[in-house]
């Protein structure tokens, strides 16, 4: 469009003034408006014709809607956390307790008082430990039967055919004859056998141990024991073995039947006593 070209003398009166700035103005500002609303149509048409600026602006919009949706929540969240009211404290529930009756225990019975036992003294040595000497069992001997005179050779009087003759008196005592000999024991006493005492043991001495042995022993004809057999203990086995041990060493005097040395069995009685 072309403007027109005029004079300005400043002699125009107003109206004619007037005039020419309508003339001159308007059609300018009317052209302005009707591009401008031909550019906004244009837009509208045209998807995306937007501009950079208002593309950007409508998620920026939405963003900023959202966070302030967002901080809407947490303020309500907080508030009413912190004006909400604080619960009331309970107190602590006790569980019941339960009891249970028992019955005593029943006293138990007394142990029967036992009396106190006496420590042993020390044992001093032992005393000469000779058994005595053991007496010789009596033996019977029978009593000889006295000599029948003969009968008169004068009166002779005939026996009958059918009576028996008596058998004489004494023949019945001599089988008897080899019985009469005198047995004795073997004896271990005899002053000459020097037989040495049982050693006294040092744990029997510490402790106090007394006692009597008897030992049932087989002596040979030749006088050496056979063998030994504990006819009664002492009640300490140290004891009873000290007493067998000497007197497996020990000689004896053998039994003899007459005067013929014979095997035979004796008692020796050995005591064990502290002073």
């Amino acid at each position: 469009m072309s403007a027109a070209h005029f004079s300005w003398d400043g002699a125009m009166p107003g109206e004619h003034r007037r005039a020419t700035y309508l003339a001159l103005v308007m059609p300018r500002r009317e052209t302005h408006a009707h591009d401008e609303r031909r550019s906004q149509d244009r837009r509208a048409r045209t998807p995306g014709a937007h501009g950079p600026r208002d593309a950007a602006s409508v998620p920026s919009r939405n963003v900023l809607a959202c966070a302030l949706g967002v901080a809407a929540l947490h303020a309500a969240f907080v508030w009413t956390w912190l004006h909400a009211p604080a619960p009331a404290n309970k107190p602590p529930v006790t569980p019941p307790i339960t009891l249970e009756m028992t019955a005593p225990p029943k006293p138990l019975p007394q142990a029967p008082k036992v009396a106190p036992v006496t420590p042993p003294k020390p044992l001093p040595q032992v005393r000469n430990a000779h058994p005595p000497r053991p007496r010789p069992v009596p033996t019977a001997t029978p009593t000889p039967l006295a000599d029948v005179p003969p009968p008169p050779a004068a009166a002779p009087t005939p026996a009958p055919a059918d009576t028996p003759v008596a058998a004489p008196a004494a023949a019945p005592r001599t089988a008897a004859s080899p019985t009469t000999e005198k047995t004795t024991l073997p004896d271990g006493d005899a002053d000459y056998l020097r037989n040495p005492a049982p050693a006294y043991p040092a744990i029997a001495q510490d402790y106090g141990w007394q006692g009597r042995v008897v030992l049932h022993v087989h002596v040979l004809a030749s006088g050496t024991p056979d063998s030994i057999q504990l006819r009664s203990s002492s009640g300490h086995r140290v004891l009873d073995d000290a007493a067998i041990a000497a007197v497996r060493r020990w000689s004896f005097v053998p039994a003899k039947r007459g005067t013929t040395p014979v095997d035979g069995w004796v008692d020796v009685p050995l005591n064990f006593q502290l002073d």
